[in-house]
């Protein structure tokens, strides 16, 4: 473990005698300071953590695990994650990898991951129209986890559901707190395999009618309200991130328990939310749109969803 520790560089071949090496764990090295919940230790001039092109080079690499998270990391040094043949999990979250993201040729060397984490890879100040993602992430064939939040865009672009369609692994996919405010949920819920989607904490109104002036009033009444609108987001809201806490974990409080149920001897059949998931929505279709906008339940929210056995609201 070697976070945290202000490594300004990994130079060439700095683990090539390592080959036994399975997980590594360089986070919050060269840290991006504008969303830092507690004090924060940059890189000289903000600089993010310099790569080689074989700074992970190890003849036989055994890793399987590696985070690069909050590096202020803007790009990769060519064929970098080449020689990680066994590589299954990457943590990029929380750096600068917004540009990476949509045009990145690095994700062709990740053809193993199962899981990877995005999250928070702004750019300070910018929300975009639509995210569109590399087409080379639709070559990670193995990926069943991809985490998109904290990356403020307001809809996915019709390329990007295209790369999400030859992911023919995929179950998990994560968007909370993008500012979406539209989103193909007949599209996404027809992937083949997707079984778990998170858009909780965006904009999703569902408001059938949008151009018909009453609409328009409701709408924006409604984001008035709430401070929503998406013509207010001249500024990006400050976004406080706890290096301790895992990007991607869910939290279930273990005191929402109440109504869930209880055996012959009054004690609540599922001891948190957690477990009644578990229980009810493994291995089953889970739709999570909870913290968002929708004003009224109806046929046009539920669009796309006829086969969800799980629904937060």
């Amino acid at each position: 473990d070697l976070k945290e520790n202000t490594i300004p560089e990994v130079s060439d071949g700095a683990f090539a005698n390592l080959t036994k090496l399975q997980s590594l764990d360089l986070a919050w090295n060269c840290q991006r300071c504008d969303h830092s919940a507690r004090p924060c230790f940059p890189c000289p001039n903000h600089h993010p953590l310099f790569l080689y092109s074989n700074s992970f080079f190890a003849a036989n690499s055994s890793m399987t695990y590696l985070s690069l998270r909050g590096n202020s990391l803007k790009t990769f040094p060519e064929g970098m994650f080449r020689p990680l043949k066994n590589l299954q999990s990457l943590d990029l979250s929380d750096n600068l990898l917004a540009l990476a993201m949509q045009n990145g040729t690095f994700f062709a060397d990740l053809k193993g991951l199962t899981w990877i984490s995005l999250i928070y890879n702004y750019e300070p100040l910018v929300t975009l129209d639509r995210l569109t993602l590399s087409p080379h992430i639709g070559n990670i064939s193995g990926l069943r986890h991809l985490l998109l939040s904290g990356n403020f865009f307001h809809e996915l672009s019709l390329s990007s559901l295209d790369v999400l369609s030859e992911l023919k692994n995929l179950t998990r996919l994560e968007l909370r707190m993008n500012f979406i405010t539209n989103c193909n949920l007949t599209a996404l819920t027809q992937l083949p395999s997707l079984i778990d989607i998170d858009i909780s904490q965006n904009m999703l109104s569902f408001l059938p009618c949008d151009s018909s002036p009453l609409c328009e009033i409701v709408a924006q009444k409604s984001c008035q309200d709430q401070n929503l609108c998406p013509h207010n987001f001249l500024e990006q809201p400050l976004i406080v991130r706890n290096r301790e806490v895992p990007s991607g974990n869910e939290i279930w409080e273990p005191n929402q328990s109440n109504g869930l149920g209880m055996n012959e001897d009054q004690v609540p059949k599922y001891p948190s939310l957690f477990d009644f998931r578990v229980h009810f929505c493994e291995n089953e279709l889970t739709v999570d749109l909870s913290q968002n906008d929708i004003l009224s339940i109806n046929k046009h929210v539920l669009l796309g969803m006829e086969d969800a056995v799980c629904l937060d609201l």
